[in-house]
C-alpha cells in the first residue's frame, strides 16, 4: 500500500483555509466549507474515494475526487448552513488494487464512474465486486455510488444485473422521474434534472434494494440499499402510506453524475463536455446529439446544479454525513 494511513486526527481545522489542499503524492484532498466567523458548529468528514478511472476525461482519480469534494461541500452547507465543514478525501486507485488498510477511519465511501463495464471480467473488476460484498454490504458501510458505481454495486449481487442500454448510449441533461419511494426518500422535486453519460444500465436490483427513479428507457436510475429485504419492503410501504419513519439505507446510488454540476468550469466544461466529445469519437453519440446535448447542458446549468446539490444534500443526511 503506497498511501500513508490517515485518520480524523490528521484533519486540522483552519478558519482561513478555503482552497483545496491537494497532495497528489498521497492521494489526499481537503477543503473547508462555510464561514468560520458565523458558524456555531464544526464538523470533519473523511471520505474514501474508490477511484475506478485513471484516464481522462473522467479521470484521473484525483480529478474525479475534486468534483466530488466540491459537490459534497456545497450539499453539506445547504443542509446545515451554520456548520463549518472540513471535507477530506483519501483517493485509491482500485484498478491498481489499492484499498484502505483501516476501513473504520472513514465516515463514508464514494464509488464513482469508469469507462469500464460492471459485467467485464477484468481482475480488478472482479476484485472490486468481492470487496463491495465483503466490506460495504456485509458491514453496511455508508456509500454513494455514481454511474459505474451504481452499476457495479447492483451487479455484485447474484440477483443484480447490468446490461447495455437497449436504445443506445445517453449523454447530456435528462430528467429523472422519481418513484414513490424515491420522492419520499430523496425529498426533492419529482423529476430532478441531472447530467448523464453512459452506455450501460442496471436491469435488475437485489431484493434488498429499492429503485428510486427511472423511466421506460432506463428503469433503474437510482437505488437505495438496505440490510434486509424487510427494510426494503418497509420503504416501499411507508412511501405509499406517507409515514415519516423511513428505514435508513446504507448505500444510495445514481446512474446520473451529480458531480458534473459541482462547478461550471471543472464539472461541465472540463469534464462533461470532454466526455461527450469522447462518446462522439467512439460512435456512441452522433455529432448532432453531441452538439445539442452540450448546448442544452450549458443553458440549463443552474437548474441542474440546484437539483444535483439538493439530491446530494438528501443523500448526505440519509447516510449520516450531515447533521
Amino acid at each position: 500500500m503506497k498511501f500513508g494511513k490517515r485518520t480524523r486526527d490528521d484533519i486540522v481545522m483552519d478558519d482561513a483555509f478555503t482552497a483545496i489542499h491537494d497532495d497528489a503524492s498521497t492521494g489526499f484532498l481537503r477543503q473547508t466549507f462555510g464561514d468560520s466567523a458565523r458558524a456555531d458548529h464544526e464538523k470533519n468528514l473523511l471520505f474514501c474515494v474508490l477511484g475506478c478511472e485513471p484516464k481522462p476525461p473522467y479521470g484521473p482519480n484525483q480529478h474525479t475526487a475534486k468534483l466530488l469534494l466540491d459537490l459534497i461541500g456545497q450539499a453539506a452547507l445547504q443542509s446545515t448552513p451554520s456548520t463549518l465543514f472540513t471535507v477530506s478525501m483519501q483517493v485509491y486507485d482500485v484498478q491498481k488494487g489499492e484499498y484502505p488498510v483501516d476501513w473504520n477511519a472513514y465516515d463514508g465511501f464514494l464509488l464513482p464512474g469508469s469507462f469500464a463495464s460492471a459485467y467485464d471480467t477484468d481482475p480488478w473488476i472482479l476484485k472490486l465486486q468481492s470487496v463491495l460484498q465483503d466490506v460495504i454490504v456485509a458491514q453496511q458501510r455508508p456509500m454513494l455510488g455514481i454511474c459505474f458505481g451504481h452499476q457495479i454495486l447492483a451487479h455484485s449481487f447474484a440477483s443484480g444485473r447490468v446490461v447495455k442500454v437497449p436504445t443506445g448510449s445517453r449523454g447530456g441533461r435528462y430528467a429523472m422521474p422519481t418513484t414513490a419511494a424515491g420522492a419520499c426518500l430523496l425529498q426533492t422535486v419529482s423529476t430532478p434534472s441531472l447530467y448523464y453519460t453512459h452506455g450501460d444500465m442496471v436491469a435488475a436490483l437485489p431484493e434488498t434494494a429499492v429503485a428510486l427513479g427511472g423511466n421506460q428507457q432506463v428503469p433503474i436510475q437510482a437505488a437505495a440499499y438496505y440490510t434486509t429485504q424487510a427494510d426494503a419492503a418497509a420503504l416501499q410501504q411507508e412511501s405509499v402510506d406517507g409515514s415519516s419513519m423511513l428505514p435508513k439505507p446504507y448505500a444510495v446510488t445514481f446512474q446520473a453524475h451529480p458531480e458534473f454540476a459541482s462547478t461550471r468550469d471543472l464539472g461541465m466544461y472540463r469534464t462533461l463536455e470532454l466526455i461527450l466529445d469522447a462518446m462522439q469519437g467512439r460512435g456512441d453519440l452522433t455529432r448532432e446529439h453531441r452538439l445539442k446535448a452540450g448546448k442544452d447542458a450549458q443553458e440549463h446549468f443552474e437548474e441542474v446544479q440546484k437539483d444535483s446539490v439538493n439530491v446530494m444534500a438528501s443523500v448526505g443526511s440519509l447516510l449520516g454525513w450531515f447533521p
